[in-house]
């Protein structure tokens, strides 16, 4: 196995634990909004980053591989994907703020959610499926 990739793998599973950690977070709070998990998030992405550029200076010949065209195109893929799916999810929040079912704030600190995750969720299936790993 590729060091970079499985760095990579990691950092987009340890992005999603945290994200839902802050959705448990969330709901279990009632919908009570915390500045704190914004830094909790961007954390862990910095360290996700971070770990993979350590890796990459470790392991320098593992970088190309981990790195090639098909890979660049599914990360192309991942980020629309993400695109299109905060989209959908900024309607929805919107619907709801509209229709006074959701609060503005806690909208806001929602759609940090899929525009987290679902790039992430994209790389990681198609790690398994042997695209991006």
């Amino acid at each position: 196995m590729n060091p970079v990739t499985l760095a990579r793998l990691g950092a987009n599973i340890s992005l999603i634990l945290v994200v839902l950690a802050f959705l448990a977070a969330m709901y279990l709070g009632s919908g009570k909004v915390s500045d704190g998990w914004a830094w909790i998030i961007g954390g862990v992405a910095l360290a996700g980053a971070v770990g993979q550029i350590v890796v990459s200076v470790i392991w320098p010949k593992s970088v190309g591989p981990a790195w090639d065209e098909q890979v660049i195109e599914t990360q192309r893929t991942a980020n629309s994907f993400g695109f299109f799916i905060t989209l959908a999810m900024f309607l929805v929040f919107l619907i709801l703020v509209i229709n006074d079912m959701m609060r503005p704030d806690l909208a806001f600190y929602l759609m940090g959610a899929p525009l987290g995750i679902a790039p992430a969720i994209w790389m990681i299936v198609a790690h398994l499926q042997g695209r991006a790993g």
